[in-house]
């Protein structure tokens, strides 16, 4: 029993899906973990003095800031971006699943079928 044309590119399809939720699982994962090392930053940062000397990355030097309230204000639009990022991430990975479970019936659908007949 050969499998039709049209399940054989939904499968195709299936598995396309499948990469690209796992690609937007590693996505939110490392979005996460940023948002955590940013809040991290910003409540040490808090709690240290006005005066504390801070330094920031900037590509692959440090640089000296002339206090803390800069850095915190860079990390407060860090964290802004960062969970608009999560959240476009978590609307793209629903509705990826929704399409796949949608295909997923689809495949279970024309399989049987194909069985019953």
């Amino acid at each position: 029993m050969e499998i039709p044309k049209k399940v054989q590119d939904q499968l195709v399809q299936y598995q396309q899906l499948e990469q690209q939720l796992e690609a937007l699982y590693m996505q939110r994962t490392q979005t996460s973990g940023q948002i955590a090392e940013v809040k991290n930053a910003m409540e040490v940062l808090e709690k240290a003095p006005e005066d504390t000397t801070v330094f920031q990355a900037s590509g692959n030097i440090l640089v000296r800031q002339p206090g803390r309230s800069s850095v915190i204000a860079d990390l407060k639009d860090r964290l802004e971006l960062l969970e608009v990022r999560l959240k476009a991430i978590g609307k793209q990975e629903e509705g990826l699943r929704e399409r796949y479970g949608s295909l997923q019936k689809d495949i279970s659908n024309a399989l049987k079928g194909m069985q019953a007949g």
